[in-house]
């Protein structure tokens, strides 16, 4: 399966239109080589690195009147312009963004779901969650992890978690919070219940429909 992968990726690359340009470039280059080897010219083109040799003198001391010399800065323009042309940034432009606001705090009227959760909670929540043998969902070392990260990153205790994770109770899920909440479910039921409604309010305050979208790109930890 891993070796069709690696195939299957190496095949999505294969640009045959791409190949097939650089392939006459190359050819198109011996070709010129060949065109310009021999004998009975040498005498020419020793004359013609004079004359290069003479242009590049002339603009570097600005020898006014050189029409090489002008040809050389003007070929020099042009091919530093193309550079930056193609080396160019694309602009990405924010048009507008939605965040999930709860209702109670000034949020859309249909945001609704989850709520604040203080640390305390959430590290007991983990340390109840068990998987369908009794057996512990995370180790001692996983609930440092989660610790640590939830008092160094952005996650505040004013932050919104859904309904899917957290019940009325700590550990009211008990051995079926694999099975019904640390799981897809568990994360399909947030994304409807939340992500859903912020791509949604986004959608209709820039009045763009959903077949206009060409390109999404998505940031999740699981259900993404």
């Amino acid at each position: 399966a891993a070796r069709r992968d690696i195939l299957r990726g190496y095949a999505a690359r294969f640009d045959l239109a791409s190949i097939t340009m650089k392939a006459i470039a190359c050819l198109l280059t011996v070709y010129s080589v060949y065109l310009l080897y021999c004998e009975s010219c040498k005498d020419e083109y020793y004359a013609f690195a004079r004359a290069l040799i003479a242009a590049l003198s002339d603009a570097t001391f600005a020898q006014r009147g050189s029409v090489s010399a002008a040809a050389l800065v003007l070929a020099a323009s042009v091919w530093l312009l193309t550079v930056l042309w193609m080396r160019r940034r694309p602009e990405v432009l924010l048009v507008d963004f939605k965040t999930y606001r709860h209702a109670s705090v000034g949020g859309d009227p249909r945001n609704t779901a989850g709520e604040p959760v203080a640390y305390d909670r959430f590290l007991a929540e983990s340390r109840a969650a068990r998987h369908l043998d009794g057996g512990e969902c995370f180790t001692a070392k996983s609930l440092q992890f989660q610790e640590k990260i939830l008092r160094t990153s952005s996650i505040s205790e004013r932050s919104l978690f859904p309904p899917s994770i957290f019940r009325e109770e700590v550990g009211q899920d008990a051995v079926l919070a694999e099975r019904d909440s640390l799981c897809m479910r568990g994360a399909r039921e947030e994304a409807e219940c939340m992500m859903f409604n912020a791509v949604e309010q986004l959608l209709e305050a820039t009045h763009v429909a959903p077949h206009e979208v060409s390109i999404l790109v998505v940031n999740c930890s699981l259900f993404c």
